[in-house]
């Protein structure tokens, strides 16, 4: 889950090769059988100081967002299968002030 913004400066170039969703102001991607992220080569993230903000809470996901008239409640969940997990891991206290 990428922001439009995200989804525009480093997806929307490579579209054919993902599965695309929006909903409200994000986009929801994966990749497609056989694709892996187009920012990941063999050196690692090819974008890792301008990742996304789902790419820097990384292991924790953002899976929802509930807005309502005075709140906005996201969910979070800790499984992913990216191929760079074990050199990307931080707290949930730092994912959270992520996202907020």
């Amino acid at each position: 889950m990428i922001t439009k913004d995200e989804f525009d400066r480093h997806f929307r170039q490579y579209a054919k090769r993902m599965e695309i969703r929006s909903i409200r102001n994000f986009v929801f991607i994966s990749t497609k059988d056989g694709y892996t992220c187009p920012h990941l080569d063999t050196g690692g993230c090819r974008i890792y100081h301008d990742r996304p903000i789902n790419c820097r809470k990384f292991p924790y996901m953002m899976s929802h967002v509930y807005p309502t008239d005075r709140w906005v409640s996201i969910v979070f969940h800790d499984r992913s299968d990216c191929p760079e997990n074990d050199r990307l891991l931080q707290s949930a206290g730092e994912a959270k002030a992520l996202a907020l």
